[in-house]
C-alpha cells in the first residue's frame, strides 16, 4: 500500500517540479525588454505555475488531514513553511539594502522599510515569498473546516455542494485585481487585513476542490484513467492555458476559474499517469528541493543576469521565449544543484527549507 501512495505521489512531484520552473521563467529577465513571443511564453507560466503549486499543496495536505486530523498539523507546519519563510525574507532584506546602499538607491531602501507589517506578514522581501502566507492561509482554512465538519468531509452529499461553491466563488471573486490592494492611502494594517481577507477569498476554491478531489469515488475515478485519456487532459488544459494567456477567454471564463480548472485538471493528469512514472533519484531530488528552488531561485536569477550582462550577452530584445526559457533553465539548475548541496548540512537543511533530515 505504501509503494502504492508514494508512486501516485510522484506525478504529483513532478507538476511541483514543472511549476517552480515556471515561477522562474516569470522573474527571468524582468527587467530586459521582452519580445512579443517572451510575453506570450511568460504569460503561459503565469496562468499555470503558482496556480498548481497551490492546487498540489493543498490537496496533499487535505489528504493527510482527512487521514491523520488536525492536531498537530498548522504546529509542524509553522516549521516546515513559517521558519523559512522568517529566514528567507531576512536574507532577502539584507539583500536589497545592501544592493541599494552599494548602488546610492536611497529612494528604494526607505521604501523596502517604511512597510515594516507587508515584510513581516505578506512577503513583500521578494515577489516570490508571498505564495508562503497564501498557503499557509489555505492550510488554516482546511483545518478550519476539518474542525467543524469531520466525517462529514467524505460524504459526496456535502462535499460536492463546498466545491460547487468554490466554483462560484471563484467566478465572481475580484478580490485580487481590487485597486485598494495598492492604494497608497491605505495604511500598512489595512493593506495586510485587506490582503489576507483576499488571499483567504483566493484558497476557499482551491480547499474546496482539494477535498473534492480526496473523495474516494474521485481518487478511484482519476486512478482509473487511461493513458491516453490523461493526454486528453493535459491536452485540454494546456489549450486553456494558451487561450486564457492571450486574454480571449476573458468575456467568457473569468480569470480565476480559469486558474483553478487548469491547476486541478494538471492534479488529475498527474494521478492518472503516476502509476507509469517510474522510480528515479531525480525524481526523488526534485521533491525534495522543489520548495528550496522555489525559495532561493531569484538569487539565482540576479547572479545569472548579472554575470551575463558582464559578459555582453543580454541586449535590448533578448527577452525571447527561448532566451528566457533557456536562462530560466540555467537558474532552475543552479537552484536545484545549491539546495541539494546546502541541505546535507542540517542546520541549511531547517533553517531555509524546514527539514529535518533522517540519518543516512
Amino acid at each position: 500500500m505504501a509503494k502504492e501512495v508514494r508512486a501516485r505521489l510522484l506525478g504529483l512531484d513532478l507538476v511541483r517540479g514543472l511549476a517552480a520552473y515556471g515561477v522562474v521563467v516569470i522573474h527571468t529577465l524582468g527587467n530586459q525588454p521582452r519580445t512579443p513571443s517572451g510575453v506570450r511564453f511568460v504569460g503561459l507560466c503565469l496562468g499555470f505555475a503558482v496556480p498548481s503549486f497551490l492546487a498540489v499543496s493543498l490537496y496533499l495536505s487535505s489528504g493527510r488531514l482527512l487521514s491523520s486530523g488536525a492536531g498537530g498539523f498548522l504546529r509542524g507546519r509553522l516549521e516546515r513553511m513559517i521558519l523559512p519563510y522568517l529566514v528567507w525574507s531576512a536574507i532577502f532584506i539584507a539583500f536589497r539594502a545592501s544592493l541599494y546602499l552599494a548602488s546610492g538607491r536611497t529612494d528604494d531602501l526607505l521604501a523596502l522599510v517604511s512597510s515594516p507589517l507587508s515584510l513581516l506578514f505578506l512577503g513583500k522581501a521578494s515577489a516570490q515569498l508571498y505564495f508562503i502566507p497564501l498557503l499557509f492561509l489555505g492550510e488554516i482554512l482546511a483545518v478550519v473546516i476539518i474542525s467543524t465538519l469531520g466525517e462529514r468531509l467524505k460524504s459526496p452529499a456535502l462535499v460536492v455542494p463546498l466545491a460547487l461553491l468554490g466554483l462560484a466563488l471563484s467566478w465572481f471573486d475580484g478580490s485580487r485585481r481590487h485597486p485598494l490592494l495598492s492604494d497608497p492611502r491605505v495604511s500598512d494594517l489595512g493593506r495586510v487585513a485587506l490582503t489576507v481577507a483576499s488571499d483567504l477569498l483566493w484558497c476557499l476554491p482551491y480547499v474546496a476542490l482539494a477535498f473534492l478531489f480526496q473523495l474516494s469515488a474521485v481518487n478511484r475515478r482519476m486512478r482509473s484513467i487511461s493513458g491516453l485519456g490523461a493526454l486528453f487532459l493535459a491536452a485540454f488544459v494546456c489549450a486553456l492555458n494558451w487561450i486564457g494567456a492571450t486574454g480571449a477567454a476573458d468575456a467568457y471564463l473569468p480569470f480565476g476559474t480559469r486558474e483553478l480548472v487548469i491547476a486541478f485538471g494538471c492534479v488529475a493528469a498527474a494521478v492518472a499517469v503516476s502509476p507509469a512514472v517510474p522510480r528515479s533519484r531525480w525524481i526523488e531530488s526534485l521533491a525534495a528541493c522543489t520548495f528550496g528552488i522555489y525559495l532561493v531561485h531569484p538569487l539565482a536569477v540576479e547572479a545569472s543576469e548579472w554575470a551575463l550582462t558582464k559578459a555582453h550577452v543580454l541586449r535590448g530584445g533578448d527577452g525571447s521565449a527561448a532566451g528566457i526559457a533557456l536562462i530560466a533553465a540555467v537558474v532552475f539548475a543552479e537552484s536545484w544543484l545549491f539546495v541539494s548541496l546546502s541541505m546535507r548540512l542540517p542546520i541549511l537543511a531547517r533553517f531555509l527549507y524546514g527539514v529535518r533530515p533522517t540519518a543516512p
